[in-house]
């Protein structure tokens, strides 16, 4: 049964039913959402009674949650908050929509939408999306306080639909910055991954900025506003630099979107003036960076996974990119080690590269460049040429069984130089000549 089909089913009923919230918003703004929430005067009792043929699970009933097959039915209600939390909060049933709308964050978050089409907007919600405006229902000072986490939702919605603060929210929000301390890290963590999910994330973490928010938050990021990078390859600020590189990365790909925006922190504590080549220097910035993001990322409660996969992009971002097919070799050695991909590498690599104002040194990865990078990983792709064990001709059991090496360390230091050879000749890698190879390193004891 469709969203739509609820709807119908509920009215048919006597019940007050429509959609409202993201799916209406996002509909006026004409972005595609399936998400499509139905809020109602039926109770959550009325609500099974009505839909016990339909797949029913109890998400929320003492909040007036429901879902029916799927979509959220949500009953009017009226929250009273007793804290600095979501989860303080008393829930009672409201008589109608009105005062259902009165208890959202956002006025363009209100809009309610019927099954006929028709539009129903109590706080002018429509007008705030045609002006780009960001303005809290009611009170600012009560929405934040019902739940701090709006704080970061409006800095979210701004960068989804490039707007603005309403002055009074925006001066709310400043006023209550510090009130980031009492959300729970792991809703920061969810709140940052769904503005990945926005092309120009950058003004998520400039509005951020903007309230003072965002040194609670990402601190690094926070400590490269302001910092120039004095040298021939960047004459752009550090923050902007690294706004512009994760907005160059596309959103299908929300990790590697947020190591671009994070890629250089670590550039603010290794600046160092070289007197002979007469710029700034970076050395082991991108270790520097590594560490600071690493920490900060367990701090949000990021998974372990992720954090891995965005530490080790940062890791490798300045290793430059290959010319040669030993080199693509090499290269893709040490991303497997990493659990990278090629593509990933490039991403970051490309979007890093463009997002640069120096005029001097303008960026070697131009189209025809990129293409040459994609092209020779295809080549090496389909001539099957090898960057890991699993690649080699023989195996360990070849070893064991032909040249009589006993199982043990031995085994995977011979097949460790095995590969070292074929990553500079891969037309080394036969059986036969593999075979010779492990021979000669044997007797002539190179290994230790």
């Amino acid at each position: 049964m469709t969203a739509e089909k609820i709807i119908q089913r509920l009215i048919d009923s006597r019940y007050e039913a429509y959609f409202i919230g993201g799916y209406v918003r996002d509909k006026i703004l004409g972005i595609k959402s399936l998400d499509k929430d139905v809020v109602t005067s039926a109770t959550p009792d009325e609500i099974l009674s009505l839909f016990k043929d339909q797949k029913i699970d109890l998400v929320g009933k003492s909040f007036g949650v429901v879902l029916v097959n799927g979509t959220e039915v949500t009953t009017y209600r009226r929250d009273r908050y007793f804290g600095l939390s979501d989860k303080n909060v008393e829930v009672t049933f409201a008589p109608s929509l009105k005062e259902d709308t009165e208890r959202r964050d956002f006025t363009i978050n209100t809009i309610a939408l019927d099954i006929g089409g028709n539009i129903i907007d109590i706080h002018n919600g429509i007008r705030d999306l045609d002006l780009r405006v960001i303005k809290f229902v009611g009170n600012p000072l009560d929405r934040i306080r019902e739940d701090p986490c709006r704080i970061i939702r409006a800095c979210r919605f701004i960068a989804k639909i490039d707007g603005i603060f309403d002055g009074k929210t925006f001066d709310a929000l400043k006023n209550t910055a510090h009130y980031i301390n009492l959300i729970p890290n792991e809703r920061i963590q969810k709140e940052i991954m769904k503005a990945m999910k926005v092309k120009a994330a950058s003004k998520f973490f400039i509005s951020l900025y903007q309230i003072g928010a965002l040194e609670y938050i990402l601190p690094s990021l926070q400590s490269t506003m302001g910092f120039t990078q004095k040298n021939i390859f960047h004459k752009e600020r550090l923050f902007t630099h690294s706004i512009l590189t994760g907005d160059k990365i596309s959103c299908k790909y929300p990790l590697v979107k947020l190591a671009g925006y994070l890629h250089d922190v670590g550039k603010v504590h290794t600046r160092k003036y070289d007197k002979k080549k007469k710029t700034h220097t970076y050395i082991n910035h991108d270790k520097i960076s590594t560490d600071m993001v690493e920490e900060e990322l367990i701090g949000l409660k990021f998974s372990n996974s992720d954090i891995e996969f965005i530490k080790n992009l940062i890791s490798i971002h300045m290793y430059p990119p290959p010319k040669t097919g030993k080199q693509l070799r090499r290269l893709k050695k040490r991303l497997e080690e990493l659990k990278l991909t090629y593509r990933n590498y490039l991403r970051l690599l490309i979007a890093d590269s463009h997002s640069r104002y120096s005029k001097i040194v303008p960026t070697k990865l131009n189209i025809s460049k990129i293409k040459d990078l994609l092209r020779l990983d295809k080549e090496l792709v389909a001539r099957n040429e090898p960057f890991n064990r699993k690649h080699l001709a023989i195996d360990g059991g070849d070893l064991i069984q032909i040249l009589k090496i006993k199982q043990g360390k031995e085994v995977g230091k011979i097949l460790d130089y095995l590969l070292d050879q074929v990553l500079d000749n891969s037309k080394l890698n036969t059986r036969r000549g593999l075979l010779i190879l492990a021979t000669n390193f044997i007797t002539g004891g190179v290994y230790v």
